[in-house]
């Protein structure tokens, strides 16, 4: 294993609540042959209703995020989603 690079991008949701308990999912993924090893989000949002369900390794190169909205309202906010990659010899 040599060196690591951390992958971020910054998403824009915009979750619906009808029906409720809709989701949304982001995703950073690793560049060329690196793999992802750990991840995670940061995120303002101020909406009591979106809860964090899950973050987890989508594939070997690719760490997801998943947001559920809980409210009556459309939540409407960015996240950014990060993804920690190494190379593997």
């Amino acid at each position: 294993m040599s060196g690591y690079e951390i992958v971020s991008v910054v998403q824009k949701f915009s979750i619906i609540s009808d029906p409720p308990g809709n989701l949304g999912i982001g995703s950073a993924t690793c560049s060329g042959d690196k793999v992802v090893v750990s991840g995670g989000f940061r995120s303002p949002f101020r909406q009591i209703e979106v809860f964090v369900e899950s973050s987890y390794p989508k594939s070997s190169s690719t760490w997801a995020v998943t947001f559920r909205n809980h409210g009556t309202n459309t939540a409407v906010f960015e996240a950014e989603i990060y993804a920690v990659c190494v190379h593997i010899e």
